[in-house]
C-alpha cells in the first residue's frame, strides 16, 4: 500500500495505479490482438479515484 501512495503523491494523480492497469491492459490487447473479446477483472481498487476512473473507462469501453 505504501508503494501505491508514495506513487499517487509523487505524481499528483490519485488515479495513477487505474491508468497504469489501463495502459497495461491495451498493451496485451494490442500484443495478442485480442480486440477487447477478453474481460479483465481487477481484484482490489483501495482509493475511490481508482475506482472512478475504471467507471470513466467502463463508459467509454476500452
Amino acid at each position: 500500500m505504501d508503494v501505491g501512495n508514495n506513487l499517487r503523491e509523487k505524481t499528483n494523480r490519485n488515479d495513477i495505479l487505474s491508468l497504469l492497469a489501463i495502459n497495461k491492459i491495451k498493451e496485451v490487447r494490442t500484443l495478442y490482438e485480442t480486440k477487447g473479446n477478453t474481460a479483465y477483472v481487477f481484484k482490489s481498487l483501495k482509493h475511490p479515484y481508482e475506482v472512478e476512473m475504471q467507471n470513466v473507462i467502463d463508459r467509454k469501453s476500452l
